[in-house]
């Protein structure tokens, strides 16, 4: 039931995010799309016990996210908006990087 739950939530946001782009109102797509609805889900179903350390690496994965838009603004800019897989897939590349050095650093 866990995982129906969380795919509604996703849906949901997913369809939302696409309606409000599809009705010329980007900016309030841009907010929702930030909604925190996987870490609320994440945090309500992990161990109590794991909570705090969860939500210390989100902190790590917000600022991974960050770097992940910024890149993917400089790709756009750069490549154009009708590229949209290739700014996607070289922004993920560069999260991913990012998120693997962050973690190798603090666990070295």
């Amino acid at each position: 039931m866990e995982y129906f739950t969380k795919f509604v939530i996703g849906g949901f946001i997913m369809t939302t995010v696409s309606y409000f782009s599809t009705k010329g109102m980007p900016q309030i797509a841009g907010i929702i799309m930030t909604f925190p609805a996987i870490t609320i889900a994440s945090l309500l179903m992990s161990p109590a016990g794991q909570t705090k350390q969860i939500a210390i690496w989100g902190l790590v994965g917000v600022a991974a996210f960050t770097v992940f838009v910024l890149v993917f603004l400089v790709f756009v800019h750069y490549n154009g908006q009708q590229n949209k897989t290739i700014n996607l897939t070289g922004s993920a590349l560069i999260w991913i990087i990012l998120v693997a050095l962050i973690y190798y650093f603090i666990n070295k």
